[in-house]
This record gives structure tokens, sequence and C-alpha cells, in this order.
């Protein structure tokens, strides 16, 4: 009987107390994906701890930025030491901002059933912007930093206003704000510090074509467009004034232009028409028929443009012609 008692026992592996924990554990078609130590993890438990570790992560850096920015009001009656300090507080800002752009998107605001968050951004990016906005009114109102040498830290923070996208209920006005920096930056710049107003511009240009692959609008084809040509405008300033006045001279004897000078610019421009077509062609391959079209329309009236400054000059219309020509069969084949 002992016998036949202890092959029961040992046959039956729900025998030993522990050997239900080794042996068994109640999966369903919700937990089954988690099994950890013979057990289940419920799924919700596994997402709650991913978050809370990246909720961390993102409080650190925000912890670090805003640190960073309070001691950067240190050391202002140096002279030259405000602008280093808005400088330094608004990069170091920028590059926090890229890094947090890599946190998933799971850790953004949410609701759930004890109306608390997980990863809640909103009060790190309120209180660094806060931050920031300080550093910025002090150097303006304060230390009676030039503006004018402030054009791109504007930029810069119109920038990180328009990336810190995450919280939806504030984003409007947020992003009034940031295009609002990004516009101030550049008027104040564009004079005298037209190097500042050039970066600002790049600045732009991505924004938009971020914009332009989320929403595909004319709008935002028109803009880069218009963007780009004062860019191309702000690169020919950036070069020193002896070699564009030697550029424009030798260009004018050798397509004898001296009585049209104009026309010299539907030769300068017309590399930024072949840039455009291009564009219009990588909108043709996304299948964004209507808006290459609109674009199409945009190339066809600005080559128009270029030829009509080019019409008191000959050489220059043939030359126009010709490079037109090419552009349309690269392009057309």
């Amino acid at each position: 009987m002992k016998k036949e008692e202890g092959r029961i026992k040992k046959a039956s592996p729900l025998a030993p107390e522990g050997g239900r924990k080794k042996w068994i554990g109640t999966q369903t078609p919700t937990n089954y994906q988690h099994p950890v130590d013979g057990g289940v993890l419920n799924p919700k438990e596994k997402d709650k701890k991913f978050n809370n570790y990246v909720s961390t992560n993102w409080i650190s850096i925000t912890s670090l930025n805003l640190l960073s920015l309070s001691y950067l009001h240190y050391g202002w009656r140096f002279s030259g030491f405000p602008i280093l300090a808005i400088y330094l507080g608004v990069i170091g800002t920028a590059i926090a901002t890229i890094y947090q752009k890599q946190i998933p998107s799971s850790t953004k605001i949410r609701e759930v059933e004890n109306q608390t968050t997980t990863g809640e951004p909103l009060t790190g990016i309120a209180i660094v912007i806060y931050a920031l906005g300080i550093l910025l009114v002090r150097a303006i109102f304060v230390a009676n930093v030039d503006i004018t040498k402030l054009g791109l830290a504007l930029g810069i923070s119109g920038w990180i206003l328009l990336k810190n996208d995450r919280i939806q209920r504030t984003l409007f006005v947020q992003n009034r704000i940031g295009i609002s920096l990004l516009l101030m930056g550049w008027l104040v710049s564009v004079v005298t510090q037209p190097w500042q107003a050039f970066i600002i511009s790049i600045i732009g240009l991505f924004l938009l074509a971020e914009n332009l692959q989320k929403s595909w609008r004319g709008i935002d084809i028109s803009a880069i467009f218009l963007i780009g040509l004062q860019t191309t405008w702000l690169g020919w300033r950036l070069i020193p004034v002896p070699t564009r006045q030697t550029l424009i001279t030798t260009t004018t004897q050798i397509l004898n232009a001296q009585n049209s000078p104009e026309s010299l610019l539907s030769l300068a421009w017309f590399p930024y028409l072949i840039l455009m077509v291009w564009a219009t062609d990588w909108i043709y391959r996304r299948q964004q028929i209507n808006l290459a079209k609109f674009s199409e329309k945009i190339c066809l009236g600005f080559g128009i443009f270029l030829n009509i400054l080019s019409w008191q000059n000959p050489l220059v219309i043939f030359l126009n012609f010709l490079a037109s020509t090419i552009t349309l069969t690269i392009f057309t084949e």
C-alpha cells in the first residue's frame, strides 16, 4: 500500500508545493506572451515598467538641461560672457531636444484609470522653455546685448518649440510662438549678420520639408520655394565683397552684359530652378500628383521670369534655352 502511494506521489507533478510553481502557470490569450520564472507577467505591468524607465531617463535629461541653464546665469559681469551663455544654453537645449526625440512615442501623455500619467513631458518642457526664455530676456533687456547678435539664438529657440510637439493641447500656441521666433531671428540678423539669417533659413527649410512629407500641401512647397530663393541671396552675401566684384566683372565681360547686368541673374538663379525641377520629380515619385503639378507651375513661372531677365542679351537667352532643354531632357526620360 505504501509503495503504491509513493508511486502516485512521484508520478504527480502537483504533489510537491514547489512543483506547482515550477510546472504550471495560468496562461490566457492576453498574457501568455510574457512568461517569467514559470509564471507569467501581465503585459500591462511590463509596459508600465518600460514607461517608468523611459520616464526616468527623460526626467534626468530635462533636469540636467535645467540645471545647466541655471548655472549660466553666473559670470555675466565678464565682457562677452552673456552672448556665450545664451548660445551655450540654446545649443545645449537643442541637443537635449534631439536626444529626447529618440524616446519612443509610447511615453507620450495619456490618461489612465487613476488620472495619472506615465512619462509626462509637459512640466519638464515648460520649465526648460521658461528658463531659456529668462536667459534671453535677461540678455536683451538687462545686459543690453545687441539683439542683432542673438538672431540665431532666437531662431534655434523657435526650432526647439516646434520640435517639442508632445503635448497636443498646447501645440497650436507653441507652434505660433516657434514660427514667430524664427521670423524674428531672421529679421534682426538679415542686415548685419547674414550668416545667422542663412542658418535660420536652412533650419526653416528642414522644418518645411518635414511638414511637407506629412501634409503634402501646396503652401509648404510655395514656402520652400520662397525661402530657398532668399537663401541663395544670403549665400551670395556670404561671399567676400572683393570676390563677388571679381565674379561680376569677369562674367559681365565674357557675356558682354555691360548694358544688361540684370541678365546675369537669369544664369545665377538657373541652378536653383534645376533644384526645384528635381524636387517636383521627387514629389511625382511619391505619387502626389496634384502637388507635383502645382510645383510644375511654380517652376514654369520661375523659368519664364528668368527668360524675361535675359531678353536684352542674345547670348544669355541662348544659354538659358540650352540649359532648359538639357534639364527637361534629363527629367522627362
